[in-house]
């Protein structure tokens, strides 16, 4: 088992450990009205109507609950508030990595050796309730809480934390009494943002409803430009071509032969003339008489060459 999952450690050494980490996240858009105020909580979302006489009840426990906690006496909140005929109540911290089950741990959780608190304050809103059974009821609700731990530097400082809490009553001879306690943050950017959101001042509706009124030019800003009245014609949809088949052999194209012109067709006017291969030149033919001598004078010289018989 870790150090901070051990039920040994203290609430003031687990609180002052925890209470130097800070959620450095980006904070993400969203459509969400901004909710103006320290303390508000999200607007009312619409819960179906809960039952009155149970509302009523459940109500005045976390009116109690609150008041031990303004009080700065929590000692009080596992005798008034829980329920000690549970042998295995529950509290979900959101500060814990598990989850604390039976007397053991959550005594060790409230009753600290030494008190690591230095002031806490606790408040509720957007009630809703439900039976889950004969004597079982389950509540649903937002929180806030302001903490200032004893310990010098900027973890003594106060901080403010809000959380949906589900709490699960039983009902006993005395009345409703808690079983479960869960906190339920938001994720780490959602908080984020709505830690934003409610730094915003409680006179911003009003602010903003002025601004709206205002009819605010920069003059040093030019008159937007006109969008075009032409839109640009649309672009003719592509040919889809008759499907190929693949080669067969990967062998390289053959050449085209360029095809002589027809002189049986007429020439377009803008072309030019087809290039025409010369022709060898005519010759005219020798005089048979001529040919005659030369056949006689071929004899005689070939007599005068050695090697050759005399005919």
């Amino acid at each position: 088992m870790s150090e901070i999952d051990s039920p040994e450690l203290n609430r003031r050494d687990l609180m002052t450990r925890l209470a130097g980490i800070m959620l450095l996240t980006g904070a993400s858009t969203g459509s969400e009205k901004v909710a103006a105020g320290g303390h508000t909580m999200p607007e009312f979302i619409g819960y179906p109507l809960s039952d009155p006489g149970l509302f009523a009840e459940i109500d005045a426990v976390l009116k109690r609950t609150e008041e031990i906690w303004l009080s700065q006496e929590w000692w009080r909140l596992p005798v008034e508030i829980w329920d000690r005929e549970d042998p295995t109540p529950i509290y979900v911290a959101e500060e814990l990595y598990n989850v604390m089950v039976g007397w053991d741990t959550l005594d060790r959780y409230i009753f600290p050796p030494s008190k690591g608190l230095d002031a806490f304050r606790w408040g509720y809103s957007n009630l809703f309730v439900k039976y889950l059974a004969p004597g079982v009821a389950l509540a649903l609700y937002d929180h806030w809480f302001e903490i200032k731990i004893r310990a010098p530097g900027p973890i003594g400082k106060p901080r403010h934390g809000f959380d949906r809490v589900l709490s699960i009553y039983n009902k006993r001879d005395d009345g409703w009494r808690q079983s479960l306690y869960a906190q339920c943050p938001l994720g780490p950017d959602t908080y984020a943002r709505r830690m934003a959101e409610k730094l915003v001042g409680d006179d911003w509706d009003e602010f903003y409803e002025e601004v709206k009124k205002k009819d605010i030019q920069d003059p040093r800003l030019k008159r937007p430009i006109e969008p075009r009245q032409q839109q640009a014609a649309p672009r003719p949809a592509p040919q889809q071509s008759a499907p190929q088949s693949a080669p067969q052999s990967a062998q390289p194209a053959a050449r085209p032969v360029p095809q002589a012109a027809d002189p049986r067709k007429p020439m377009p006017s803008n072309s030019p003339p087809p290039k025409v291969p010369p022709s060898a030149p005519e010759t005219t033919p020798l005089p048979t008489s001529v040919l005659e001598e030369a056949a006689e004078e071929v004899p005689r010289q070939l007599r005068g060459v050695p090697g050759r018989p005399p005919q």
